[in-house]
């Protein structure tokens, strides 16, 4: 098949959660279809990351667009956001050259099926319906409305809060419309696929779980430091930061008034004030910012924390430090959309009130915890390999194109 994939970013390297995902399908994809990849970048750097693309696509098109955080764009899309209908960190991806570039690629070629890597591209499906009947997929990598709203309810700010309501409202209303145009959506989860089917009363949406690569995180020989808790994650993106900030302030004062010798090492680009300050007062800590190669340091600590509070679909984080024969103790967010039960492939703690109190009690117990940790392997193994993944993927691709 003749597949046009439509992407918001140059997933390569693949080292955010978004990424792996939106490289592994692309990969996977690859493998029996030719590709024609079309995506955007917020800097050069992002057109030079694309030529590794050009192994794996036929054609590769890359447009720039303008950079997120609090400039005069955001000034202008937030205004956008009150006047239209779409969310105004959604609207800044539409692009006449874009329009113009996947007229071009459905005319001078037998397009079979359009991929759309993400609902922010969503926008552009009106424009594909002009130029051809071709079937179009969703690749809905969370239940977006949901992150937001779920970041309104845990914001303190009352100005923050207003404005993560009103974009989450928003965000729904457009992602009902979305996926009331495309032909078929995929989910990342039953759970994601039967929030998606409420709000779009029945919609062809099917699950593509994410998966890990592994070959590359799996379990490897390195000396376990059983007084070493590991977080990984970028620090500057919304839910992780708050993540970070709830175990800086509420879990590990409680852990270190226990176990003086504890330590906890942070992996993730960005910086946030309460790790500032954490980091100025206690030398127990360590913050590495971006490591290029997290697995070294997930290999050498006896647990893997995941206190998060809000975001949405399965996160890739947690499945690959389970793929690492690690034991993983997080919320339930943490694990949503992954089919591990409590006490045998994770350790899921629903009580914020007693997130310190299982990490001391597995921190005593490491046979038991390093249990859960090779019952999380032998789960990733089964349901989540990139590679077990990959054969059904393309199976229903084939059938998408064929209805």
């Amino acid at each position: 098949m003749n597949i046009l994939f439509l992407s918001t970013d140059i997933p390569y390297p693949p080292y955010s959660g978004h990424y792996q995902r939106t490289y592994n399908i692309l990969k996977l994809l690859s493998r029996e279809n030719n590709l024609h990849f079309l995506g955007f970048s917020q800097d050069q750097n992002g057109f030079e990351k694309a030529l590794h693309l050009k192994r794996i696509a036929k054609s590769v098109n890359i447009f720039r667009v303008p950079r997120t955080g609090y400039n005069f764009l955001f000034l202008k899309n937030f205004i956008w956001s009150f006047l239209g209908h779409i969310p105004g960190h959604i609207h800044r991806y539409l692009s006449k050259e874009a329009i113009c570039t996947i007229r071009k690629i459905l005319n001078e070629n037998k397009i079979d099926l359009v991929h759309v890597d993400i609902l922010h591209l969503g926008q552009y499906i009106d424009y594909i319906k002009l130029f051809s009947d071709v079937p179009i997929v969703v690749n809905d990598h969370n239940v977006e409305y949901l992150r937001l709203y779920r970041l309104a309810r845990i914001e303190k700010n009352v100005v923050l809060k207003l404005i993560f309501l009103w974009q989450s409202i928003l965000l729904k209303q457009f992602e009902r419309r979305v996926l009331l145009k495309a032909d078929y959506c995929v989910a990342v989860s039953k759970q994601d696929m039967e929030i998606l089917n409420n709000l779009c009363g029945g919609k062809k949406i099917f699950v593509v779980p994410n998966g890990v690569d592994t070959d590359y995180f799996r379990p490897f020989p390195i000396t376990m430091d059983s007084n070493l808790l590991v977080w990984v994650g970028r620090i500057d993106a919304f839910h992780n930061s708050k993540a970070v900030s709830f175990f800086l302030k509420h879990v590990w004062p409680k852990l270190k008034k226990q176990r003086h010798d504890l330590k906890f090492l942070i992996i993730g680009k960005g910086s946030i004030r309460v790790l500032d300050k954490a980091l100025r007062q206690d030398d127990s800590i360590e913050y590495k910012g971006f490591v290029e190669d997290i697995r070294p340091f997930v290999q050498k600590a006896s647990m893997f924390v995941a206190p998060l509070l809000s975001g949405g679909g399965t996160k890739l984080k947690v499945l690959n430090a389970m793929a690492q024969a690690k034991a993983v103790v997080g919320t339930p967010i943490a694990f949503e959309g992954i089919e591990a039960v409590n006490g045998t492939h994770g350790i899921i703690v629903d009580d914020l009130e007693i997130f310190a109190d299982k990490i001391l009690y597995f921190l005593e117990k490491p046979s038991e915890t390093e249990e859960i940790g090779r019952n999380a392997l032998m789960l990733i193994k089964s349901k989540y390999s990139w590679e077990v993944i990959g054969s059904y993927l393309n199976a229903l691709y084939r059938s998408f194109a064929m209805k």
